[in-house]
């Protein structure tokens, strides 16, 4: 016998469905809202306690002792006795598909969750480790740098002595030769 979806009445073949643990109706993914890929994530158990939209919208939101069916406390004073209104103007507005939260999101294994961690932290840690390289590299290039100039400076500063040095020795050899070309002449 084949199943049909209790959403879209069509034919459910395979097996990509969710059945719901409270009705125990059928739902195809897209009626689910569940992505091929996040139902191949899925746990077994997290697939056995799936709930259909329509079971979640009829449990009860969270416990609230605070409304008329269960009054927490009886209040004594005429102050309590007054009804707040919310600020909204648009009181019968419906909640959107945006506003619910997603089945995708809200269904999710804890070996699935380690995996996203894991991914974010080695994406992390892979990003702080090539920072720390280039500003390794980084200073390396300036101290290389540093010591290229110092070599330069030393360089330039003994050619600057022994062009000093030359320039002395050809002066007195000048005046060497003056005198002696004055010696000479005189003979």
């Amino acid at each position: 016998m084949a199943k049909n979806c209790a959403g879209c009445k069509a034919a459910v073949t395979g097996r990509e469905f969710m059945k719901c643990c409270i009705c125990c109706l059928v739902y195809d993914l897209h009626c689910a809202n569940v992505s091929s890929k996040r139902f191949y994530l899925m746990s077994i158990e997290n697939k056995q306690s799936w709930k259909c939209l329509e079971c979640r919208s009829s449990e009860p939101k969270a416990y609230n002792t605070n409304n008329p069916i269960r009054p927490g406390t009886v209040a004594s004073n005429d102050a309590a006795n007054v009804t707040l209104r919310d600020g909204n103007k648009n009181k019968n507005r419906r909640k959107s598909s945006d506003d619910l939260p997603s089945l995708e999101h809200s269904v999710m294994s804890n070996d699935t969750l380690r995996a996203i961690v894991r991914e974010e932290l080695h994406e992390m840690f892979q990003t702080f480790l090539k920072k720390s390289l280039n500003e390794i590299v980084s200073e390396a290039k300036i101290s290389s740098l540093e010591s290229a100039l110092k070599f330069c400076n030393s360089q330039f500063t003994d050619l600057k002595k022994f062009f000093e040095d030359n320039v002395s020795t050809i002066s007195l050899l000048q005046k060497q030769n003056e005198t002696f070309k004055l010696s000479v002449n005189d003979l």
